[in-house]
């Protein structure tokens, strides 16, 4: 037989045998392993709401958060595609990114949504705005709020959306150093993959706990946030 090497594999894993155990430390937010899972299944079917279906682009414009995991697995699950922007780049490669890409809908963290306001004209495919709020940061005007996107929403996985292991997961953009950014397509395989590498050069286990300090959006985390 032979199974499909699929990115939420990792989370379900988790989820299944470590449940209970503290998973993700962000300021002060902390969830288990379940409550991870739960959100991140929650946003999926949030985002199905959304019209958000297999082969559909959403991207997130975030510095590392508990946001930024959950996106991670939660677009993923929908068969959707995930598009991290380096948030360091200027409002024109934002707006040249998210054009080409495609993207439907935009996940943007409560810092940089005042820059995305003044380029809504220039982003066509632009369906939804889901604006990832600082605690008790307000939701700006024309914003659809994370937690609105995910309440009342099943803590449990979306139907199968029929993915091979070929598929797209992410379009990550390179900064654009030379003329503008380029799109590196990457399959569920190619992560699957860089996370046992992950996994063997850095002899990780299940009793590690990380401090995480690499720029999520920057080739998916190099694979950590899957190993």
């Amino acid at each position: 037989m032979e199974v499909p090497l699929l990115v939420s594999d990792f989370l379900n894993r988790a989820v299944k045998l470590y449940g209970p155990k503290e998973a993700v430390v962000d300021g002060d937010e902390r969830f288990t392993y379940a409550q991870y899972g739960a959100r991140s299944y929650q946003l999926a079917h949030g985002l199905a709401k959304l019209g958000v279906g297999k082969g559909d682009r959403v991207a997130i414009l975030s510095p590392n958060s508990h946001h930024f995991l959950e996106a991670f697995y939660g677009v993923s699950a929908l068969g959707a595609i995930i598009v991290p922007i380096n948030y360091r780049l200027i409002a024109s490669d934002f707006e040249y990114i998210v054009n080409h890409s495609g993207s439907k809908v935009f996940l943007v963290d409560s810092d940089l949504t005042e820059t995305i306001d003044g380029l809504r004209e220039k982003l066509p495919t632009i369906q939804h705005y889901v604006v990832a709020r600082f605690q008790g940061a307000p939701t700006p005007a024309g914003w659809v709020d994370w937690e609105d996107v995910i309440a009342g929403q099943p803590g449990t996985p979306p139907p199968a959306p029929g993915l091979s292991e070929n598929d797209l997961y992410s379009i990550n953009y390179t900064s654009g150093t030379t003329a503008r950014p380029k799109g590196v397509m990457l399959t569920h395989r190619n992560c699957y993959i860089n996370a046992y590498d992950f996994i063997a050069h850095m002899r990780i286990s299940h009793h590690d706990v990380e401090l995480w300090t690499l720029p999520m959006f920057h080739a998916n985390g190099w694979g950590g946030p899957f190993a």
